[in-house]
């Protein structure tokens, strides 16, 4: 297999490295990977840094409310989540223990061809395992932080190796939402789009046809997994199953003890509470288990770890007055988001903007209920559910509000940091920072929308030449009109990547800009995108 034609920044070449664990020795798969990291490396290396300064504290409200968002990536490692490392780390390289290359893969996929051509996914045969292969679940309420913890292990490991010597692309993990629907068939199109996504083949287009069987899928779905070396299959939403048609669940069920006990590969279920009923009842019926260790992931209590947690977070303030975290206030936090991670980040994003906008820069208790009271209301049934502990009550919420509420903070985020109060231009730019930090300022918002810092950058230093004296407001809304001109809702659909883009898409015009070592402004300028030095 040739090398993919589109170059992707997270396909690494290979390099191996001499292994301190026995068995893992001459596994080239194995060898490739990081070295395993000790509890000390990882209380280095975990938790993701958020720009500081305490001068920005005596900054103009404005910008304050900017500089609040980066708490949306806010990450702090706490116990649970080394050992969420340490076992994805296991299971990833143990997986591997019985899937040498140089041992398998011949005859393994001589043999999957033939199931292939026969039209049945029927019993691959492969070596009895030396060791048995897990994977596990992750459980836990909606805005938990479940994701962010495997997002945040996932960073350790490279997404996709290729080996010269062996012309294999490995992909070490591989991420896949369950289908809403829960289909079984509509899983292995994500299964195929989600690889395309990393190596710009055409798998779904190729195998991914409607009148192709579920057991036709699967055999094809097979043949990827073990071309490509996939060392764990994370599959997120796995809650989604409780409304599959009649017989879905169970022959999703059934798939994923397949794809274990058969084929070796290790798969992280991640889900809701909704996927209690499933994993523990219908895997329990299964003669064959899954072999899954569960992990609960449960609010936080208020307890040490409580206390550290938002102690970490309560450094991160930009109001005028500096203040201690009481516990009072500690326990008013806790009492509002019942310790789920994504709620006191919220929470407390919500209460600094409140406190700007009334000039008392301060965190009162009385503010956290009355803030926690009018923003915090979509899930407020869920949290006194969870405050009496009222099973009834919490079966019947479920997840019910927490989705709401994040597409609600999104839109108060936007109406609070557009709908600033009235001041005086001059006064704005004689608190401003320099030209150099507010054209760094303008930037990190713009990451925040998921622009390419490069792209960014070039737009508005060029921008800044063409027009000197914006403050960082008017130079923000400059940007986003050349950047994204014409905004449109965000689409579910997964977005395969491409060499050619159609007529009015940025990104070609980005690609024209490198390949003609041009700068990304003339070519917005002879598009039409930009006007005598102002986006229009």
């Amino acid at each position: 297999m040739s090398k993919p034609t589109i170059t992707d920044p997270e396909i690494l070449t290979a390099a191996y490295t001499k292994q301190v664990i026995d068995e893992y020795e001459g596994n080239r798969l194995i060898e490739a990977l990081p070295p395993i990291m000790t509890d000390d490396e990882l209380v280095e290396k975990l938790p993701t840094p958020i720009k500081y300064k305490q001068e920005q504290r005596q900054f103009d409200a404005v910008y304050r409310k900017y500089f609040l968002t980066r708490l949306l990536r806010f990450f702090q490692p706490l116990p649970q989540h080394f050992d969420l490392y340490h076992k994805f780390s296991m299971v990833l390289r143990d997986g591997y223990l019985d899937r040498n290359p140089s041992k398998y893969r011949a005859r393994d996929l001589q043999n999957i061809y033939e199931r292939v051509q026969k039209g049945s996914s029927g019993e691959i045969y492969v070596d009895e395992p030396s060791k048995m292969v897990n994977g596990f679940s992750i459980t836990g309420w909606s805005g938990i932080g479940k994701t962010t913890a495997i997002n945040n292990v996932l960073k350790f490991f490279p997404r996709t190796i290729f080996h010269p010597e062996l012309n294999i692309y490995q992909i070490v993990w591989l991420k896949v939402e369950c289908p809403k629907d829960g289909s079984l068939k509509q899983f292995c199109g994500f299964f195929f789009q989600a690889v395309d996504n990393i190596l710009g083949t055409n798998y779904k287009e190729a195998k991914w046809k409607s009148r192709a069987t579920e057991d036709q899928l699967i055999a094809d779905m097979v043949e990827v997994a073990i071309i490509h070396c996939i060392g764990v299959l994370i599959v997120d939403e796995i809650q989604n199953l409780s409304v599959a048609k009649a017989g879905g669940e169970e022959n999703f069920l059934n798939f994923f003890v397949s794809l274990v006990n058969e084929f070796k590969l290790p798969i992280v279920l991640i889900g809701t509470n909704l996927a209690l009923p499933i994993l523990t009842k219908k895997l329990s019926q299964s003669r064959r288990s899954l072999g899954l260790g569960s992990i609960a992931w449960d609010p936080l209590v208020p307890d040490d770890t409580w206390d550290f947690f938002l102690e970490e977070l309560w450094q991160y303030r930009w109001l005028h007055t500096d203040q201690p975290l009481t516990e009072e206030l500690k326990t008013a936090f806790f009492y509002e988001t019942q310790g789920i991670v994504d709620l006191l980040l919220k929470l407390f994003i919500f209460c600094q903007m409140t406190a700007i906008d009334d000039d008392k820069e301060v965190i009162t208790v009385e503010l956290v209920h009355k803030v926690a009271k009018k923003e915090l209301y979509l899930v407020a049934g869920v949290i006194q559910a969870i405050r009496e502990n009222d099973k009834m009550k919490l079966f019947k919420y479920r997840d019910i509000g927490f989705r709401e509420l994040n597409e609600y903070f999104v839109k108060r985020i936007e109406e609070t940091t557009t709908q600033a109060k009235p001041v005086d231009v001059a006064q704005i730019q004689h608190k401003a920072p320099e030209s150099a930090s507010t054209v760094e300022l303008v930037v990190s918002m713009l990451k925040t929308l998921d622009i390419e810092e490069e792209l960014a950058r070039s737009v508005v230093t060029q921008i800044v030449a063409d027009n000197a004296g914006l403050d960082a407001i008017s130079l923000s809304q400059h940007a986003l009109k050349v950047l994204k001109p014409d905004e449109k809702k965000p689409s579910n659909k997964r977005i395969k990547k491409i060499k050619e883009f159609e007529d009015g898409d940025l990104r070609g015009l980005w690609e024209r800009a490198k390949q003609n070592d041009s700068h990304i402004y003339d070519e917005l300028k002879d598009s039409g995108y930009i006007s005598l030095g102002i986006a229009i």
